[in-house]
This record gives C-alpha cells, sequence and structure tokens, in this order.
C-alpha cells in the first residue's frame, strides 16, 4: 500500500469523510479514463498548485523581517 492509499484508507475510516463518494460526470471520468491517469493528473494538479518549499526567483526580499 502506497503512502497515498494509506492516506485514503484512514480519512475512509472518518464517519464524515466516509459518505463522499464519486458520482455522475466524475464517476465517469474515472471510468472512462482509468484511476491511475486521474491519480496522476490529481498529482500534477497539486504540484503546479501548491507553493514550492522554497521561493523560486523574485527580488529576494519576499519573507524577509527588517
Amino acid at each position: 500500500m502506497d503512502e497515498l492509499d494509506a492516506t485514503l484508507h484512514r480519512i475512509g475510516q472518518h464517519y464524515f469523510r466516509a459518505k463522499f463518494r464519486l458520482r455522475g460526470r466524475d464517476r465517469a471520468v474515472v471510468d472512462l479514463r482509468g484511476i491511475a491517469t486521474v491519480r496522476r493528473h490529481a498529482e500534477e494538479l497539486i504540484e503546479r498548485r501548491l507553493a514550492p518549499a522554497e521561493f523560486k526567483g523574485g527580488s529576494g526580499s519576499l519573507g524577509r523581517r527588517r
């Protein structure tokens, strides 16, 4: 079991979160493209959208206190 599977399993144990299921169009996308493709796209989206651990570029003054 990889880290994502372990996390999803742990989340699935919570009553509130366990109620969520893919339905309709979301389920159709998984059925059409496959879970591996959907997971890969999710990982790519998260990598692009979340801030990097270290700021790349810029003036260098962001985040510095004087």
